[in-house]
């Protein structure tokens, strides 16, 4: 299974959602910037299916079809007891930096959940039985029964700089890296 596949392009779209442009006007832009982070974040947290079908189209997930997983389901229990925390809202000027904490299933418990189904199906006599069909099938539930199964963590503390340019305060690439280095964590 391409395991790793799975799960950057999961993380990809958790970035994608996680991180956007916020309007610099009106407010403080400590205000508007904390509304920003929560707005984005909330919004992750209650996507409905049509904005987690366009996460998955987004992601190119197609592939988790062939193991029998559909992909909304896929991504509602990856994200499942997906919260944060802003701790710190630091603006200096043009720029800015938001500490935030999440709770999320981290990668290397998402890659032991994704191995211990692996071992559970090759250890299992009956799979090798199996037609393609029912193989992928039994791939996709005990996939999702181990993902199911992962207990969301607290990340260490993540440092979100923003820039502010043309009235509007947009995220660095290094506000990319450090979500990435959390969720890959």
């Amino acid at each position: 299974m391409r395991k790793r596949r799975i799960a950057v392009a999961c993380i990809a779209a958790l970035m994608t959602v996680c991180l956007g442009m916020l309007a610099g006007c009106g407010p403080s832009s400590e205000e508007v910037i904390r509304d920003g982070v929560t707005q984005e974040l909330d919004g992750l947290k209650n996507q409905d299916d049509a904005a987690m079908a366009e996460i998955v189209s987004g992601a190119n997930m197609s592939g988790l079809e062939v193991y029998g997983l559909d992909a909304n389901e896929f991504m509602k229990a990856y994200l499942n007891g997906f919260d944060y925390r802003i701790d710190d809202v630091t603006v200096d000027g043009n720029k800015a930096q938001v500490t935030v904490v999440l709770t999320c299933k981290s990668f290397s418990a998402y890659e032991k959940a994704l191995q211990d189904a692996a071992d559970q199906l090759m250890g299992d006599e009956s799979f090798a039985e199996l037609d393609r069909s029912a193989m992928n099938q039994k791939i996709g539930e005990t996939v999702m029964t181990a993902l199911a199964g992962i207990e969301p963590t607290e990340t260490e503390p993540i440092v979100l700089d923003y820039e502010l340019a043309n009235n509007t305060w947009s995220p660095t690439a290094s506000a990319e890296r450090n979500i990435a280095g959390a969720l890959l964590g």
